[in-house]
């Protein structure tokens, strides 16, 4: 968060490393049947040797626990505030938008109220991030619209199917098969 303060958005090779680096610790907490429920920008933390830190778990909840909305309006899932049990796939639609914002240094939906943003989130169309920044790929524009699919069942299942798709070297280079 800090960092983006100071920068307002970063390149494509900087966000890319820490949507790896996010992925991968969402991975583990997957595997161990945790959703972060809170992933945003303000809970990464980047150390002096480059590292990455994904912070605060204070709302973080079992997979299938009781259903309570909790989370940052402006990266949360659709289902995620209207109460739906905690899954991973709320974390993906968070990380979406998170790369959605640290590559453009703006919101994917703009609005003026909690609820503004959450029937945003639910109903207004998924922003091409390519109409803000023209040099990110079609590969990762694609991944980043399919993270933000309305329903969970349009994104991957898991952090660990993320982290494969960030893997891509499309990710950062053109191809005729993104």
């Amino acid at each position: 968060g800090a960092l983006l303060a100071r920068r307002r958005f970063l390149h494509p090779p900087e966000a890319l490393k820490i949507m790896k680096e996010v992925a991968a610790g969402l991975a583990v907490a997957h595997r161990m049947g945790i959703v972060h429920r809170d992933v945003k920008p303000g809970n990464i933390m980047l150390d002096e040797a480059g590292g990455v830190k994904l912070m605060d778990f204070g709302i973080a909840d079992a997979v299938g626990a009781d259903a309570q909305a909790a989370g940052t309006v402006d990266f949360m899932a659709p289902e995620q505030a209207y109460g739906a049990k905690p899954d991973p796939r709320t974390d993906l639609y968070a990380c979406g938008a998170m790369y959605y914002f640290i590559l453009t240094g703006k919101l994917p939906y703009s609005s003026q109220s909690t609820q503004e943003a959450i029937l945003k989130h639910r109903d207004a169309p998924i922003p091409d991030i390519r109409d803000a920044d023209p040099s990110v790929t079609r590969y990762a524009s694609a991944l980043i619209s399919r993270l933000m699919a309305k329903s969970p069942e349009g994104r991957p299942l898991n952090a660990s199917d993320l982290l494969a798709a960030l893997e891509a070297p499309e990710m950062l280079v053109e191809s005729q098969f993104a």
